[in-house]
């Protein structure tokens, strides 16, 4: 039994019958926290304190989460957006929760140059960040000369880029 705050236990030994019958041997014998091999004057027996210290020095320790970092393929902030920190997992809060990229017509979001999809993904480190970066999608477009008289298609002209891209074309020549 512990006696007091600093760990000392008591300690009395019994003799039991095979009726079940218990008798003490010897006077309670008072063992202190590392003691060990303590004799306990009842034939060979050695008894080791059982005490676990505890420590009351408990220090929580907060970690910040990571956050998301949308960019475009200049590094700049894409549309606007601040890093956004992730969410917590709701079933163990020393990790991140799932994180869902916000997805924009005519750009791919992608995650060290892997595309993500719109159910987004869970950080392997919670404590960094990720950087997503929107690629501009392919684009094509077509110019049609059209004869207002007639209606015929005069020239056609066929035009590639990316999304938000100036495409450089003039009519100028046409």
């Amino acid at each position: 039994t512990q006696i007091n705050n600093a760990g000392d236990m008591s300690v009395q030994m019994y003799r039991e019958d095979r009726q079940g019958n218990r008798t003490p041997v010897n006077l309670p014998i008072i063992i202190k926290p590392g003691d060990s091999d303590i004799y306990s004057g009842v034939g060979n027996i050695y008894l080791r304190s059982i005490y676990v210290p505890q420590t009351t020095d408990i220090r929580y320790v907060y970690k910040k989460l990571g956050n998301t970092v949308l960019v475009d393929e200049d590094n700049n902030p894409f549309k606007g957006n601040t890093p956004t920190q992730y969410p917590n997992d709701p079933n163990d809060p020393t990790k991140a929760g799932k994180v869902v990229i916000p997805q924009y017509e005519g750009y791919t979001p992608k995650i060290n140059g892997v595309p993500v999809g719109p159910d987004g993904f869970i950080p392997t480190d919670p404590g960094e960040d990720t950087i997503v970066v929107y690629d501009a999608d392919a684009q094509k477009a077509k110019v049609a000369y059209i004869d207002d008289k007639t209606g015929k298609t005069l020239k056609t002209d066929s035009l590639t880029g990316v999304t938000n891209a100036k495409s450089g074309y003039t009519t100028a020549d046409s």
